[in-house]
């Protein structure tokens, strides 16, 4: 959020803050996703650009510097229909869709359609237990 690895408090975005780490220091994503490789071994990470959900702006250059350092991406960036994954087709990365995003089950499956050398990964959110959205869950 506005740059920085967050550390989510029970989905209240405001509450968010820098995350204090005993690997780094650092809030920066890449020396982030390179220190916690470095002590676990993961290659493998859920990122939530939260300005792109908010609509305030877009992280893709440090998708892009996760990407090319050779971090597997799942990307949750408000993808929530063809047009609004546009710009990351092709980019070497998941496409993560929140239920707390999507308009419509159409929308979703056409983004499944129209990027099959991509994986699409569908986040059922929830907050106290309830589905977020407009969709709901039958």
């Amino acid at each position: 959020m506005n740059g920085h690895v967050v550390r989510g408090v029970a989905g209240e975005r405001g509450k968010y803050r820098p995350v204090e780490s005993v690997l780094t220091q650092s809030t920066d994503a890449l020396k982030v996703a390179q220190a916690i490789h470095d002590e676990l071994g993961l290659h493998q990470f859920y990122v939530a650009d939260l300005d792109a959900i908010l609509g305030t702006g877009s992280h893709r250059e440090t998708v892009n510097d996760l990407t090319s350092a050779g971090f597997n991406v799942m990307l949750d960036a408000g993808i929530s229909n063809v047009d609004s994954a546009n710009r990351w087709i092709n980019s070497n990365v998941q496409f993560v869709s929140g239920l707390e995003t999507l308009t419509s089950w159409d929308d979703l499956r056409q983004l499944v359609s129209r990027c099959p050398d991509q994986e699409v990964v569908f986040s059922l959110d929830l907050k106290s237990g309830l589905p977020l959205g407009t969709l709901g869950i039958r």
